[in-house]
């Protein structure tokens, strides 16, 4: 497809998410990258998952594509796809971003994560 994909993930758990936070995770990553392939033309993705702060997990997802205009997207309604990656997130708490522009668009997840 012509896209070069950089992974970045933590070596070791600090504190492990749950089985939920980790499907609602894989979903925003299978779900952004079907746009990506679907839309944005992009050559280089860039998806990583790091500790912000102890309790905090943040996935990243970024491409060098077309890009659109967020604002008006968000204003307008949602698309299916990104309306569900929102309503998934946020019903666990977590905050989901997004922010494009030509050659750069960044999806941005943050969950918190409670110990048992």
């Amino acid at each position: 497809m012509g896209i070069v994909v950089e992974w970045s993930f933590p070596k070791v758990w600090q504190r492990e998410p749950t089985a939920l936070q980790c499907l609602t995770l894989i979903r925003v990553v299978e779900e952004s990258l079907t746009n990506i392939i679907k839309h944005s033309q992009a050559s280089q993705v860039k998806v990583s998952l790091e500790y912000s702060q102890p309790h905090q997990l943040t996935l990243s997802i970024q491409d060098n594509g077309i890009g659109f205009d967020a604002d008006m997207v968000q204003k307008n309604g949602l698309s299916i796809g990104m309306r569900s990656m929102k309503m998934r997130v946020e019903r666990m708490g977590g905050l989901f971003q997004i922010e494009s522009e030509q050659g750069d668009t960044l999806i941005r997840v943050v969950l918190e994560l409670y110990q048992p």
